[in-house]
């Protein structure tokens, strides 16, 4: 049966809405708190890192582990200069790779970052947000050391922050911590093959 008005006029109930459907008992607080952490979760997913599975055709599989400090074999991307090997982070969207290495306070031996993109070029790179020095490694589309700065310093907290750019076009970049290159006898021209299989 319809609903009759009263009869002092066309008074409307404030907790129907144009439809006529009680609307105030759905904006409760627990009712917004509910869609608030949907929001976040859904936001978290949206920003997590894609995966580097596109990437994985640029070099041939080749099966690696290496045993973490908790004893658990590891395997994922990693980077060979000649026979050192070193495994990486990879940072192949625009967010990760302006992110970077930034508000680490260490990176353990054996391990570095590498920096992946699209089209090969003279990709400039700083030490903002960093705490620790690196060395920075330029890579060219087909494995060549195109670029080194080495025992690069984090960026005074009051000063200029310089940049570091090769004069080659690169495809890569890889960070390691600082003495790498010369430990191991890297420089120009030296081969680097980038397995990205994970």
């Amino acid at each position: 049966m319809p609903r009759l008005q009263s009869s002092e006029g066309k008074r409307r109930d404030k907790s129907l809405g144009k439809t006529g459907v009680n609307v105030t008992g759905f904006f409760t607080f627990r009712n917004l708190a509910v869609l608030f952490v949907l929001f976040a979760a859904a936001v978290a997913l949206w920003l997590q890192p894609s995966s580097t599975s596109n990437l994985s055709t640029r070099s041939e599989t080749i099966s690696s582990t290496q045993t973490t400090s908790t004893g658990k074999a590891y395997r994922g991307p990693r980077v060979l200069f000649g026979d050192v090997e070193v495994f990486v982070e990879v940072a192949d969207t625009p967010w990760e790779r302006s992110r970077g290495l930034s508000d680490r306070d260490m990176l353990p031996d054996g391990r570095g970052m590498l920096f992946v993109f699209e089209n090969p070029g003279k990709y400039a790179f700083w030490m903002y947000r960093m705490r620790f020095p690196l060395d920075i490694i330029w890579v060219s589309e087909d494995g060549r050391v195109v670029h080194i700065v080495e025992n690069a310093p984090p960026c005074p907290a009051n000063g200029p922050c310089p940049s570091y750019q090769p004069s080659e076009d690169a495809l890569y970049v890889v960070e390691v911590n600082a003495g790498f290159a010369e430990k191991h006898g890297i420089r120009l021209g030296s081969k680097v093959h980038i397995d990205l299989a994970k």
